[in-house]
Protein backbone atom coordinates (compact mmCIF):
# COMPACT_ATOMS: atom_id res chain seq x y z
CA UNK A 1 0.00 0.00 0.00
CA UNK A 2 2.98 2.26 0.56
CA UNK A 3 4.21 2.13 -2.75
CA UNK A 4 1.19 2.77 -4.40
CA UNK A 5 0.58 5.94 -1.97
CA UNK A 6 3.99 7.17 -2.89
CA UNK A 7 2.87 6.57 -6.90
CA UNK A 8 0.01 8.16 -6.67
CA UNK A 9 0.87 11.00 -4.75
CA UNK A 10 3.62 11.61 -6.97
CA UNK A 11 0.69 11.29 -9.98
CA UNK A 12 -0.98 13.58 -8.29
CA UNK A 13 1.52 15.97 -7.93
CA UNK A 14 2.77 16.25 -11.63
CA UNK A 15 -1.14 16.56 -12.98
CA UNK A 16 -0.03 15.32 -16.17
CA UNK A 17 3.26 17.84 -16.86
CA UNK A 18 5.63 15.03 -16.64
CA UNK A 19 5.59 11.34 -17.84
CA UNK A 20 4.96 8.35 -15.72
CA UNK A 21 8.81 7.49 -16.04
CA UNK A 22 9.81 10.71 -14.31
CA UNK A 23 8.21 9.30 -11.22
CA UNK A 24 10.70 5.97 -11.78
CA UNK A 25 13.47 8.48 -12.47
CA UNK A 26 12.57 10.50 -8.91
CA UNK A 27 12.48 7.42 -7.22
CA UNK A 28 15.40 5.70 -8.67
CA UNK A 29 17.12 8.69 -7.58
CA UNK A 30 18.37 9.68 -11.26
CA UNK A 31 21.28 12.45 -11.12
CA UNK A 32 19.97 14.14 -14.12
CA UNK A 33 19.31 18.02 -13.94
CA UNK A 34 15.62 17.44 -15.13
CA UNK A 35 14.59 14.90 -12.47
CA UNK A 36 16.26 17.18 -9.73
CA UNK A 37 14.59 20.10 -11.02
CA UNK A 38 11.47 18.33 -10.88
CA UNK A 39 12.16 16.99 -7.51
CA UNK A 40 11.85 20.49 -6.47
CA UNK A 41 9.85 22.22 -8.97
CA UNK A 42 6.42 19.77 -8.03
CA UNK A 43 7.63 19.20 -4.37
CA UNK A 44 8.60 16.17 -4.39
CA UNK A 45 12.30 16.06 -3.11
CA UNK A 46 11.11 14.34 -0.11
CA UNK A 47 10.95 11.26 -2.38
CA UNK A 48 14.02 11.56 -4.33
CA UNK A 49 16.13 8.74 -4.51
CA UNK A 50 14.13 6.51 -1.63
CA UNK A 51 14.17 3.55 -3.96
CA UNK A 52 17.14 2.89 -5.65
CA UNK A 53 16.63 -0.70 -6.16
CA UNK A 54 13.15 -0.49 -8.06
CA UNK A 55 13.81 -1.60 -11.33
CA UNK A 56 11.74 -0.23 -14.15
CA UNK A 57 9.69 -4.11 -14.80
CA UNK A 58 8.48 -3.43 -10.77
CA UNK A 59 7.53 0.28 -11.88
CA UNK A 60 5.11 -0.41 -14.81
CA UNK A 61 3.89 -3.45 -13.18
CA UNK A 62 2.90 -1.28 -10.15
CA UNK A 63 1.48 1.28 -12.84
CA UNK A 64 -0.28 -1.78 -14.94
CA UNK A 65 -2.09 -2.73 -11.78
CA UNK A 66 -3.07 0.60 -10.27
CA UNK A 67 -4.56 1.49 -13.66
CA UNK A 68 -6.08 -1.92 -13.53
CA UNK A 69 -7.53 -1.15 -9.99
CA UNK A 70 -8.84 2.30 -11.67
CA UNK A 71 -7.13 4.21 -8.92
CA UNK A 72 -5.17 6.15 -12.40
CA UNK A 73 -6.24 6.60 -16.10
CA UNK A 74 -4.24 7.70 -19.09
CA UNK A 75 -3.87 11.03 -19.60
CA UNK A 76 -5.67 14.07 -21.69
CA UNK A 77 -2.53 14.28 -23.76
CA UNK A 78 -0.27 11.15 -24.22
CA UNK A 79 -0.42 7.27 -23.02
CA UNK A 80 2.44 7.84 -20.99
CA UNK A 81 0.71 10.45 -18.57
CA UNK A 82 -1.32 9.74 -15.79
CA UNK A 83 -4.27 10.91 -13.74
CA UNK A 84 -5.90 9.92 -10.53
CA UNK A 85 -9.38 8.61 -10.56
CA UNK A 86 -11.77 9.81 -8.33
CA UNK A 87 -11.31 6.53 -6.10
CA UNK A 88 -7.84 7.39 -6.68
CA UNK A 89 -7.81 10.56 -4.85
CA UNK A 90 -10.37 8.71 -2.22
CA UNK A 91 -8.30 6.24 -1.28
CA UNK A 92 -4.88 8.41 -1.21
CA UNK A 93 -7.14 10.80 1.10
CA UNK A 94 -7.21 7.88 3.56
CA UNK A 95 -3.94 7.04 3.44
CA UNK A 96 -1.80 8.50 6.56
CA UNK A 97 1.69 8.87 4.51
CA UNK A 98 4.67 7.81 6.17
CA UNK A 99 7.71 10.85 6.17
CA UNK A 100 10.54 10.70 4.05
CA UNK A 101 13.53 12.90 3.95
CA UNK A 102 14.95 12.10 0.59
CA UNK A 103 16.69 14.69 -1.62
CA UNK A 104 17.83 16.47 2.04
CA UNK A 105 18.70 13.56 4.13
CA UNK A 106 18.03 10.67 2.21
CA UNK A 107 21.96 9.70 1.55
CA UNK A 108 22.85 10.73 4.59
CA UNK A 109 20.49 8.38 6.87
CA UNK A 110 21.59 5.66 4.76
CA UNK A 111 25.22 6.50 5.76
CA UNK A 112 24.02 6.65 9.20
CA UNK A 113 22.01 3.32 8.63
CA UNK A 114 24.94 1.33 7.30
CA UNK A 115 27.52 2.67 9.95
CA UNK A 116 25.43 1.32 12.66
CA UNK A 117 24.45 -2.23 11.11
CA UNK A 118 28.03 -2.89 10.78
CA UNK A 119 28.97 -1.17 13.96
CA UNK A 120 25.80 -3.68 16.11
CA UNK A 121 27.63 -6.23 13.99
CA UNK A 122 31.67 -5.66 15.17
CA UNK A 123 30.25 -5.16 18.79
CA UNK A 124 28.25 -7.85 19.19
CA UNK A 125 30.93 -10.11 17.81
CA UNK A 126 33.66 -8.84 19.56
CA UNK A 127 32.19 -8.72 22.73
CA UNK A 128 32.19 -12.43 22.78
CA UNK A 129 35.67 -12.66 21.13
CA UNK A 130 35.18 -13.37 17.93
CA UNK A 131 37.19 -11.54 15.31
CA UNK A 132 36.67 -13.75 12.02
CA UNK A 133 32.91 -12.77 10.89
CA UNK A 134 31.68 -11.58 7.60
CA UNK A 135 30.91 -8.05 7.27
CA UNK A 136 27.14 -7.43 6.49
CA UNK A 137 28.45 -4.37 4.91
CA UNK A 138 30.80 -4.40 1.53
CA UNK A 139 30.71 -0.73 1.27
CA UNK A 140 34.42 0.51 2.08
CA UNK A 141 34.28 3.94 3.15
CA UNK A 142 31.71 2.16 5.62
CA UNK A 143 34.13 -0.76 6.56
CA UNK A 144 36.99 2.07 6.76
CA UNK A 145 35.05 4.53 8.88
CA UNK A 146 34.70 1.33 11.20
CA UNK A 147 38.46 1.00 11.35
CA UNK A 148 39.01 4.31 12.20
CA UNK A 149 36.81 4.39 15.11
CA UNK A 150 37.11 1.24 16.46
CA UNK A 151 40.01 1.94 18.82
CA UNK A 152 38.07 4.86 20.46
CA UNK A 153 35.73 1.77 21.18
CA UNK A 154 37.78 -1.18 22.61
CA UNK A 155 37.46 -2.78 25.73
CA UNK A 156 34.23 -0.44 26.20
CA UNK A 157 31.91 -3.06 23.89
CA UNK A 158 29.28 -4.22 26.79
CA UNK A 159 28.84 -0.22 27.69
CA UNK A 160 28.60 0.72 23.90
CA UNK A 161 26.02 -2.03 23.40
CA UNK A 162 23.99 -1.01 26.58
CA UNK A 163 24.27 2.53 25.36
CA UNK A 164 22.94 1.11 21.72
CA UNK A 165 19.89 -0.88 23.20
CA UNK A 166 18.54 1.77 25.58
CA UNK A 167 18.95 4.64 22.66
CA UNK A 168 17.09 2.70 19.88
CA UNK A 169 14.48 1.15 22.30
CA UNK A 170 13.99 5.10 23.20
CA UNK A 171 13.77 6.30 19.46
CA UNK A 172 11.75 3.34 18.41
CA UNK A 173 8.75 3.98 20.81
CA UNK A 174 7.06 6.39 18.23
CA UNK A 175 7.05 3.65 15.56
CA UNK A 176 4.46 1.69 14.70
CA UNK A 177 5.41 -2.60 15.91
CA UNK A 178 5.40 -3.76 12.20
CA UNK A 179 7.79 -0.93 12.03
CA UNK A 180 10.26 -1.89 15.06
CA UNK A 181 9.67 -5.45 14.13
CA UNK A 182 10.87 -4.74 10.59
CA UNK A 183 14.08 -2.68 11.88
CA UNK A 184 15.21 -5.34 14.62
CA UNK A 185 14.77 -8.00 12.51
CA UNK A 186 17.46 -6.70 10.04
CA UNK A 187 19.81 -6.71 12.36
CA UNK A 188 22.87 -8.46 12.86
CA UNK A 189 24.60 -10.35 15.57
CA UNK A 190 26.85 -12.56 16.61
CA UNK A 191 26.01 -15.79 15.32
CA UNK A 192 22.77 -13.99 13.96
CA UNK A 193 22.23 -12.73 10.74
CA UNK A 194 19.07 -10.17 9.74
CA UNK A 195 16.49 -11.17 7.91
CA UNK A 196 16.58 -10.37 3.99
CA UNK A 197 13.58 -8.18 2.65
CA UNK A 198 11.62 -11.00 1.12
CA UNK A 199 12.02 -12.89 4.25
CA UNK A 200 10.74 -9.69 6.26
CA UNK A 201 8.21 -9.58 3.48
CA UNK A 202 7.04 -13.27 4.75
CA UNK A 203 7.50 -12.36 8.44
CA UNK A 204 5.05 -9.43 8.29
CA UNK A 205 3.19 -10.48 5.52
CA UNK A 206 3.94 -6.89 3.99
CA UNK A 207 4.49 -6.24 -0.01
CA UNK A 208 8.29 -6.42 -0.82
CA UNK A 209 7.75 -2.92 -2.15
CA UNK A 210 6.31 -2.20 0.96
CA UNK A 211 8.86 -3.56 3.12
CA UNK A 212 11.40 -1.83 1.65
CA UNK A 213 10.17 1.86 1.56
CA UNK A 214 9.25 1.20 5.34
CA UNK A 215 12.27 0.63 6.59
CA UNK A 216 13.47 3.83 4.30
CA UNK A 217 11.36 5.93 5.98
CA UNK A 218 12.55 4.60 9.69
CA UNK A 219 15.77 5.18 8.46
CA UNK A 220 15.21 8.80 7.47
CA UNK A 221 13.08 9.64 10.89
CA UNK A 222 15.16 8.31 13.28
CA UNK A 223 18.39 10.24 11.39
CA UNK A 224 16.48 13.60 11.51
CA UNK A 225 15.59 13.29 15.37
CA UNK A 226 19.24 11.79 16.36
CA UNK A 227 20.44 15.00 14.99
CA UNK A 228 17.89 17.00 16.35
CA UNK A 229 18.34 15.86 19.92
CA UNK A 230 21.91 14.63 20.30
CA UNK A 231 22.25 14.91 23.29
CA UNK A 232 19.63 12.10 24.46
CA UNK A 233 21.02 10.07 21.65
CA UNK A 234 25.21 10.35 22.48
CA UNK A 235 26.26 6.64 21.08
CA UNK A 236 23.86 6.99 18.11
CA UNK A 237 24.82 10.52 17.21
CA UNK A 238 28.63 9.53 17.14
CA UNK A 239 27.32 7.30 14.50
CA UNK A 240 25.91 9.71 12.37
CA UNK A 241 28.98 12.57 12.83
CA UNK A 242 30.18 13.69 9.70
CA UNK A 243 27.51 11.16 7.45
CA UNK A 244 26.37 14.12 5.22
CA UNK A 245 27.53 14.32 1.80
CA UNK A 246 29.44 16.93 -0.02
CA UNK A 247 26.72 18.94 -2.07
CA UNK A 248 25.42 16.54 -4.59
CA UNK A 249 26.97 18.46 -7.73
CA UNK A 250 28.43 16.45 -10.49
CA UNK A 251 32.03 17.02 -11.02
CA UNK A 252 31.77 18.61 -14.46
CA UNK A 253 29.42 21.19 -12.60
CA UNK A 254 31.81 21.86 -10.12
CA UNK A 255 34.13 22.71 -13.09
CA UNK A 256 31.77 25.20 -14.39
CA UNK A 257 30.98 26.60 -11.32
CA UNK A 258 34.68 27.56 -10.67
CA UNK A 259 35.18 29.46 -13.56
CA UNK A 260 32.05 31.57 -12.88
CA UNK A 261 33.50 32.71 -9.75
CA UNK A 262 36.50 33.71 -11.42
CA UNK A 263 34.26 35.75 -13.54
CA UNK A 264 33.88 33.89 -16.71
CA UNK A 265 30.89 34.27 -18.57
CA UNK A 266 28.95 30.99 -20.36
CA UNK A 267 30.54 31.45 -24.13
CA UNK A 268 34.09 31.64 -22.13
CA UNK A 269 33.48 28.48 -20.10
CA UNK A 270 31.76 26.54 -23.31
CA UNK A 271 35.19 27.31 -25.47
CA UNK A 272 37.70 26.77 -22.65
CA UNK A 273 36.02 23.03 -21.89
CA UNK A 274 35.31 22.97 -25.19
CA UNK A 275 31.16 22.22 -24.43
CA UNK A 276 28.08 23.14 -26.05
CA UNK A 277 26.42 26.11 -24.56
CA UNK A 278 23.42 24.29 -23.62
CA UNK A 279 25.47 21.96 -21.51
CA UNK A 280 26.84 24.69 -19.31
CA UNK A 281 23.35 26.13 -19.09
CA UNK A 282 22.77 22.39 -17.51
CA UNK A 283 25.33 23.16 -15.27
CA UNK A 284 24.56 26.32 -13.95
CA UNK A 285 20.53 25.55 -13.41
CA UNK A 286 21.92 22.57 -11.18
CA UNK A 287 24.01 25.16 -9.77
CA UNK A 288 20.83 26.94 -8.70
CA UNK A 289 19.19 23.93 -7.35
CA UNK A 290 22.07 22.72 -5.20
CA UNK A 291 23.90 25.85 -4.21
CA UNK A 292 22.39 28.27 -1.80
CA UNK A 293 21.74 31.34 -2.43
CA UNK A 294 23.53 30.58 -5.71
CA UNK A 295 22.66 34.06 -7.82
CA UNK A 296 20.63 33.99 -11.49
CA UNK A 297 20.52 37.83 -11.66
CA UNK A 298 23.33 37.52 -13.84
CA UNK A 299 21.44 35.45 -16.80
CA UNK A 300 17.82 36.85 -15.96
CA UNK A 301 16.80 40.08 -15.52
CA UNK A 302 14.44 41.36 -12.59
CA UNK A 303 11.93 42.25 -15.48
CA UNK A 304 12.57 38.51 -17.40
CA UNK A 305 12.08 36.87 -14.32
CA UNK A 306 8.88 38.88 -13.13
CA UNK A 307 7.72 37.90 -17.10
CA UNK A 308 8.07 34.13 -16.42
CA UNK A 309 6.62 34.22 -13.38
CA UNK A 310 3.35 35.94 -14.44
CA UNK A 311 3.12 33.05 -17.36
CA UNK A 312 3.34 30.62 -14.84
CA UNK A 313 0.88 31.78 -12.40
CA UNK A 314 -1.59 32.92 -15.58
CA UNK A 315 -1.36 29.27 -16.89
CA UNK A 316 -0.99 27.47 -13.31
CA UNK A 317 1.94 25.08 -15.29
CA UNK A 318 5.33 23.99 -15.31
CA UNK A 319 5.16 23.13 -18.85
CA UNK A 320 8.56 24.79 -20.55
CA UNK A 321 6.47 25.13 -23.78
CA UNK A 322 3.62 26.55 -22.76
CA UNK A 323 5.53 29.21 -20.41
CA UNK A 324 8.03 29.73 -23.24
CA UNK A 325 4.84 30.60 -25.53
CA UNK A 326 3.44 32.79 -22.85
CA UNK A 327 6.19 35.38 -22.41
CA UNK A 328 8.25 37.84 -24.93
CA UNK A 329 10.32 36.01 -27.85
CA UNK A 330 13.94 36.75 -26.36
CA UNK A 331 13.33 34.81 -23.12
CA UNK A 332 15.13 31.54 -23.78
CA UNK A 333 14.41 28.09 -22.38
CA UNK A 334 17.20 28.57 -20.19
CA UNK A 335 16.26 31.93 -18.39
CA UNK A 336 12.72 29.42 -17.87
CA UNK A 337 14.44 26.73 -16.29
CA UNK A 338 16.79 29.13 -13.84
CA UNK A 339 13.31 30.90 -12.60
CA UNK A 340 11.76 27.64 -12.39
CA UNK A 341 14.70 26.30 -10.19
CA UNK A 342 13.91 29.13 -8.01
CA UNK A 343 10.85 29.06 -7.42
CA UNK A 344 10.20 26.51 -4.21
CA UNK A 345 13.43 27.86 -2.65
Amino acid sequence: MLFEAIILTCIKELNEERSASSIYHLLKGKKGIQTVQDAFLFRLENYYRIYPTLTRDDFERKITELERKKLIRRGKESNSFYRLTDQGHVLLKRYKMKCFYGKRFGDAANIFYSRLLLLIQTLTNRNMGNTTFLPIIDDRKIQYWIKQIYPKIKGKEKNWLKGLYQELYNLLQPFSEMEKGIFVHRLTGYKRYGLSIEQLAEKFSQDRHDVILLLESVKHQMYVKVNKEKDLYPHLSFVSKNSIPAAALTESAKTTYRLLQKGYGIEQIASIRKLKINTIHDHIVELAISVPDFPIEPFVSPEEKMEIVQAIKRLNSFKLKDIKNAVPDHIDYFQIRLVLSNQNK
